[in-house]
């Protein structure tokens, strides 16, 4: 991948530093160390990974298949220093054989799911001669365009945090400890929009403090410029994107369908309120819940006096009582969500005999389908939360939840569903789908925790 390069990922977890990070602040419901081992795993980019620590991790190691290595603390020094770096990549060597050509050294408040970013440091890095590019976290104030090989960096509105270290291996294991952290280097800085790239070649990545809450930094920057290309509003070159077409002919079905006699729509990941037209002509109340500040404010201003309620949540607790809405749509946004939280979260808000509209990727497409690896592979790159669907598990969920399918299209091939290309009949392999989801009681008794999404697609899993 990196001209015939080896790169090895090593994630530092070291107590102290949970400590520090506030390790137990779930990311999603997942704990720090976790979150961090598990986006290395998905990194496409690494020929193998290994966590050093001297905590408890080797079962989270197993269950994401990637190599555990203990270290001991030595003399008063806490946290992992250069030393013990060493020690686990030649640990890691040893054990598969073969050295490293690139080590990319991260701790667990690096910001994993910037993947592509760190993956554009790393291929800086091998096509030049620097010694190691630094990683930076927590931009402060407005600031101003950090130094190259200054290490002051809070004085230009940037806290140095050494977060991601991409070493060279002769630099690595050519230098003394004392002077690792005075090695110069230019920069890549990522400032306050997410992509948004200054000046040519600067190998410092800095980005946003973001190990409190991932998701709503990453939906508040730079995905939010995505969908300003994609809606209406902003696209005056057409009337009317694939998306909202394709909608629009499920949005009436799926208002045929309501049998709960009411018109409240809520619509989660509501964005901008690019759908909030075709509600509003059908007299609906409108409702929209969007993870993104910036979002919820362009819609409110947009759409004032038209909407009955607008609110900033993540879409795993939505804010309403049971027993409230009519219809719940969830297009092109439960693939980013904690899917067994969200169907219980839109049963629970739904009325009986109310629908919801759905879409997502499913866990097991076809493996000749070279456009649906593509789409998985670059938004794993660029740190789009993106979960697979087993589509069999999610139907018996939403039964167990009170929930029935009233209607099932599958889409076998990626571009099928812009194309209008659908299945009824539920086809062995399929790439995405839609349903809708009629509450028809209550929930049957005790649930248990049934898994019915994957960050991985069953093609990738093998891959791996």
């Amino acid at each position: 991948m990196f001209e015939d390069k080896k790169v090895l990922g090593v994630v530092a977890v070291s107590s102290e530093m949970q400590v520090e990070c506030g390790c137990m602040d779930a990311l999603g419901g997942i704990p720090l160390a976790e979150h961090s081992i598990r986006c290395a795993a998905d990194c496409s980019m690494f020929d193998g990974i290994v966590v050093i620590s001297d905590c408890d991790v080797e079962g989270l190691c197993g269950r994401y298949g990637v190599a555990f290595y203990r270290y001991e603390a030595r003399g008063e020094r806490e946290g992992i220093g250069i030393e013990i770096l060493r020690d686990g990549v030649l640990w890691m060597e040893r054990d598969g054989g073969g050295n490293y050509d690139i080590v990319v050294s991260m701790s667990i408040e690096t910001p994993l799911r910037v993947v592509n970013d760190i993956y554009d440091a790393v291929k800086i890095f091998s096509e030049s001669d620097s010694g190691v590019v630094y990683s930076a976290v927590d931009r402060r104030g407005s600031g101003q365009e950090a130094k190259s090989g200054s290490h002051g960096w809070d004085e230009g509105g940037y806290e140095y945090n050494r977060c991601v270290d991409v070493w060279g291996r002769e630099k690595l294991f050519g230098c003394k400890a004392a002077e690792a952290a005075q090695i110069d280097s230019s920069m890549y800085v990522m400032p306050e929009y997410r992509g948004w790239r200054i000046g040519n070649r600067f190998e410092f990545l800095v980005a946003e403090s973001i190990h409190r809450d991932w998701a709503r930094f990453y939906f508040n920057f730079g995905y939010s410029d995505y969908w300003k290309k994609r809606t209406t509003v902003d696209n005056v070159k057409t009337d009317r994107t694939s998306t909202e077409t394709r909608f629009s002919f499920y949005f009436e079905r799926g208002v045929e369908a309501i049998e709960s006699g009411g018109v409240k729509v809520l619509d989660l990941g509501c964005g901008f309120g690019r759908f909030f037209p075709l509600f509003i002509e059908k007299k609906m109340d409108v409702y929209g819940v969007d993870i993104s500040q910036e979002m919820i404010d362009r819609a409110s201003d947009t759409y004032m006096g038209r909407v009955s309620g607008l609110s900033v949540a993540r879409l795993e607790r939505i804010e309403y009582p049971p027993d409230y809405f009519d219809m719940v749509v969830a297009w092109a946004v439960f693939d980013a969500t904690e899917q067994e939280v969200v169907i219980r979260e839109m049963l629970r808000v739904l009325k009986k005999g109310a629908v919801a509209i759905i879409t997502g990727k499913n866990d097991d497409y076809p493996g000749d389908d070279e456009q649906a690896f593509i789409a998985e592979e670059m938004a794993r790159r660029k740190g789009h939360p993106n979960y697979f669907t087993n589509f069999d598990e999610m139907k018996l969920l939403a039964e167990d939840l009170g929930g029935v399918f009233c209607l099932e299209h599958f889409f076998e091939r990626r571009g099928d569903f812009a194309e209008g290309r659908y299945l009824t009949n539920r086809p062995g392999k399929f790439y995405e789908w839609c349903v809708f989801m009629r509450k028809c009681g209550p929930a049957k008794g005790l649930i248990g925790d049934r898994k019915i999404s994957s960050r991985l697609s069953s093609r990738c899993r093998m891959d791996k």
